[in-house]
């Protein structure tokens, strides 16, 4: 286990991770689901930022996905980096009225790294599925980029907050 989730700040580290079937997953640092959101195609991307904003606790902190380098990935499916880039945008006007902070991070091996245990492998990832080759943890893809983006945040405030 990641001993940074030990921290009593994890209960208010939230990585937001994009999928392409579970289009929004939150995550707190802890592994807990906070939720799934899978919106319809014509949703505001300001009415879903600010519902998400609304149910995390006060001096939370949002951990979203640099976006440099996405709309290279998501070739067959242009239309996704839009409503990406909308949705962080929003996050970014709605969260500071909820005493809420984002952070974006690098979301480099989030989606092949074990949560649990760190093992970081491109096997551990198959299609929709995320099942670790070193401790077998298995959960979907799109849960274990959130929370790998949340520990990331995580070790970022952590960081901080020792050398404070």
């Amino acid at each position: 286990m990641n001993p940074l989730i030990n921290f009593p700040i994890a209960r208010r580290v939230f990585g937001v991770d994009w999928g392409v079937v579970n289009w929004v997953t939150v995550m707190r640092a802890d592994g807990t689901l906070w939720g799934m959101v899978k919106p319809r195609n014509n949703v505001n991307p300001m009415l879903l930022a600010e519902a998400l904003v609304k149910t995390l606790p006060p001096r939370s902190y949002v951990v979203v996905e640099r976006l440099r380098g996405v709309r290279k990935k998501l070739t067959k499916r242009p239309r996704y980096y839009l409503s990406f880039v909308k949705l962080q945008q929003a996050l970014t006007t709605i969260a500071p009225r909820y005493r809420v902070t984002v952070l974006r991070v690098s979301p480099s091996r989030t989606s092949v790294t074990c949560p649990r245990c760190g093992f970081c492998s491109p096997n551990n990832r198959f299609k929709r599925v995320f099942r670790c080759a070193r401790c077998r943890y298995r959960d979907d893809a799109d849960r274990v980029g959130a929370w790998n983006l949340a520990l990331k945040g995580l070790k970022i405030l952590t960081r901080k907050t020792k050398e404070a």
